[in-house]
């Protein structure tokens, strides 16, 4: 069976987030790993499962990054004290002060060069002119989040473009306008930004000649003819239940794009099975083969 996909509404959201949550599930798996790092990456996954339950109620195709926005809130929570602090840390799950050191070692770690792939993680801190930060403060956001920190004038215009020439610049120009038009002001106190970047190639690539037009089914039934990619080579792939779950390599080792096709979409749908436990199980009914 030749492997397809196809880029349209419900089901393509599914996928993208699929591919998101394992990919930090797969990487705590490793026994080598620190106690605090493997407590960053239960803690990041469990906190991807639980954004894709809030985010997936909202209509219309979603992509996004867990690990980029736990990053953002990681760097809030550093400053944070108190109730305030109880309660990041309960979403964020973050079980114990030492999470936060493996974020550290996480960054360090995927942003290696020479790994197979490319993926920045752009971190800035942009506090307003007249306020000074805590120095306890900039030092731990600066050797755990690898964060940039620059004071503005937000009053001034040209504090927007300084933000996103920093954010262009880190991400190789591929993000040009993280900060929109008339966000900032003369009232804004602090700006956290987090950009993240990552190019990967297939270590079995899909032929341009091979992309051709065919009926795709939406999670509503309905069928529309698209554009679908098609390769056939041998996959790690499993099942759980009525859900299909396939792994596709790059050319680096460690590094892989995970897919799960349900069908029908309950299993996805369910709040039960967005969990750690759930995610990993299907991975041990996993099998090479031909598809």
């Amino acid at each position: 069976m030749d492997v397809h996909f196809g880029m349209e509404d419900m089901t393509m959201r599914r996928f993208v987030m699929a591919s998101l949550a394992a990919s930090t599930v797969a990487t705590g798996t490793a026994q080598a790993l620190p106690s605090a790092v493997k407590g960053a990456v239960k803690a990041n996954s469990q906190f991807a499962c639980d954004l894709y339950r809030k985010l997936s109620a909202t209509k219309g195709n979603l992509f996004l990054s867990p690990f980029s926005i736990s990053m953002a809130l990681g760097m809030t929570y550093a400053g944070a004290r108190n109730q305030t602090a109880a309660e990041m840390g309960k979403v964020l799950h973050y079980s114990n002060p030492t999470v936060q050191s493996g974020m550290g070692y996480l960054m360090a770690d995927l942003t290696k060069k020479n790994r197979g792939y490319e993926l920045i993680v752009a971190n800035g801190i942009w506090p307003a002119r007249r306020f000074a930060l805590d120095k306890t403060y900039v030092d731990l956001v600066q050797e755990t989040y690898h964060s940039a920190i620059k004071a503005l004038n937000f009053g001034e215009s040209g504090s927007r473009e300084t933000i996103n020439s920093w954010v262009a610049q880190k991400t190789g120009g591929k993000i040009k306008d993280l900060i929109p038009a008339g966000l900032l002001n003369g009232d804004t106190r602090l700006v956290l930004t987090n950009a993240i970047y990552f190019k990967g190639t297939w270590k079995t690539t899909f032929d341009p000649k091979s992309t051709h037009e065919a009926p795709f089914t939406t999670a509503a039934g309905k069928q529309v003819n698209c554009q679908l990619m098609e390769v056939s080579s041998q996959f790690r792939s499993g099942q759980m239940g009525t859900t299909d779950i396939l792994e596709m390599p790059t050319t680096a080792p460690d590094c892989a794009w995970t897919s799960c096709c349900p069908t029908p979409m309950a299993w996805l749908n369910s709040n039960q099975a967005w969990t750690i436990p759930n995610w990993r199980r299907p991975w041990g009914l996993c099998r090479r083969a031909r598809l």
